[in-house]
């Protein structure tokens, strides 16, 4: 009997085993669905990627592109140094020092959109590393850099409040850089910035802005992209086999999913109301779990490594999409976050139009909600971003500099030159103000919440 019983298991496991290596055939690796690693699997990864990164001279700073292998090794150099170098580091509040002046030393700045804590902008969860510090501004002061000592300045969004953090080690990468950018024959063809808060247009942009010194007779040279959705493209099954390689992983059986063509065009896709994924044809995927029931509670850098780790992992957001994001705003509403990301090229931001975000039904390029320790809901545009790809359009000029774009705000949008308001932002970004045609760079204003295109 009892050999019987063992028979009887045996052929159990052996049948059990059967069905998973079958579904894992069929249906790949099930447990990837969720989009989450495991615990530290991206821990050496940067979670928040800068918004710009400057190389300042003395008075005039050079962009890095983001495009370019220098970017990354810079990244990637001051977190380790950070890392390795924390406990023996010593930091303070440097009340001595203005801003102004560190956009007149020589060093290499980190720029990012929002206040974080130091252990977010570094990507490791380091107990020495302080994390009740929010910031956002990392500047590396080349100043006084010798072979065992290297100043940092954490600067506050406000730019109230700067902390020096003295570290006894060197960077070498950043050193070569920056030995690299003094010298003129490599920036003699490179565009130029004035920092807005040493400019002599400070009393009229509020914070810090870099501004290009652009002109008539060197101006901003750049790439047109192209705005497309390729999915529209197609129609019919054609159309929905390319959605399902956007929607499979959403799901535990992609097999057994309900397919809901809508006659305007959109598409929702459901499984046991567990998992629900909309298409729309303005160019957005969205997407909901119904079925969110985790309770534990995660610190900051926990939530922000789930949430980069999901984006990471789902195919359902476009390759070029994920490697150009930077993390813009961070929204809490009760047990939920939202983290809302904007998008940028060769280290120029893009924003949406009024008229696209109404479309789109976005405020950002894509935004993403995690709840306790599960990512549940997120919202993302599918439209592709690409260069002009025809030979005697693909670039165009911006040859207008920022005196007499700021003198156009005041005399014709402000009409007061005493206005006790300054304007808030001057930048040269790509506007999206299309979702099928070409996306172009423009100065942008923002002035008391509401942007502006001179």
């Amino acid at each position: 009997m009892r050999r019987n019983l063992v028979k009887v298991l045996m052929l159990v496991m052996l049948i059990a085993l059967c069905i998973w290596q079958i579904a894992l055939l069929w249906l790949g690796d099930m447990s990837s669905h969720n989009f989450l690693v495991k615990k530290d699997a991206i821990q050496n990864v940067i979670l928040v990627q800068p918004k710009a990164m400057w190389v300042n001279t003395g008075g005039i700073a050079y962009k890095i592109d983001d495009s370019k292998n220098e970017y990354n090794m810079l990244i990637n150099e001051l977190r380790s140094f950070v890392v390795k170098g924390v406990k023996n580091s010593e930091m303070d509040k440097d009340t001595d020092k203005e801003y102004e002046e560190l956009l007149s030393m020589p060093g290499i700045l980190y720029e990012y959109d929002l206040n974080l804590g130091l252990q977010e902008l570094i990507g490791n969860r380091v107990a020495d590393v302080p994390n009740n510090i929010a910031v956002s501004q990392i500047f590396v002061d080349m100043s006084e850099y010798t072979d065992n000592k290297t100043s940092l300045y954490l600067v506050t969004e406000d730019a109230q409040n700067i902390y020096k953090a003295t570290f006894y080690n060197r960077l070498e990468g950043h050193q070569k850089i920056m030995e690299r950018f003094n010298n003129p024959e490599v920036t003699q063809n490179l565009m130029g910035y004035q920092p807005s808060a040493t400019s002599n247009q400070k009393q009229n942009i509020a914070g810090n802005n870099f501004l290009p010194l652009n002109t008539k007779e060197a101006p901003i040279e750049y790439k047109v992209l192209q705005v497309t959705n390729p999915i529209e493209e197609n129609a019919g099954a054609e159309k929905i086999n390319i959605l399902e390689q956007y929607v499979n992983s959403f799901f535990d059986n992609p097999l057994l999913k309900e397919i809901d063509e809508k006659g305007d065009g959109s598409v929702i896709f459901s499984e046991n109301m567990r998992a629900i994924v909309k298409y729309e044809p303005a160019g957005t995927l969205e997407f909901n779990y119904t079925s969110a029931n985790q309770e534990t509670k995660l610190t900051s850098i926990e939530r922000l490594t789930k949430v980069m780790a999901f984006i990471r992992g789902c195919t359902g957001i476009p390759t070029f999409l994920k490697e150009r994001i930077y993390l813009t705003q961070i929204v809490n509403q009760g047990e939920e976050s939202i983290y809302k990301f904007d998008y940028k090229y060769k280290g120029f931001s893009m924003q949406l139009s009024d008229a696209i975000k109404d479309k789109l039904g976005l405020d950002h390029i894509l935004e993403i909600t995690i709840k306790n320790n599960q990512v549940i809901r997120g919202k993302w545009s599918v439209l592709k971003i690409e260069e002009d790809a025809r030979t005697n359009y693909g670039t165009a000029k911006v040859s207008r500099g920022f005196r007499e774009i700021v003198d156009e705000m005041y005399e014709v949008y402000i009409k007061n030159k005493d206005a006790n308001s300054p304007l808030e932002a001057v930048q040269c970004q790509y506007v999206m103000d299309t979702t099928n045609g070409e996306m172009n760079l423009k100065w942008v204003v923002l002035y008391q919440n509401k942007w502006y295109y001179p």
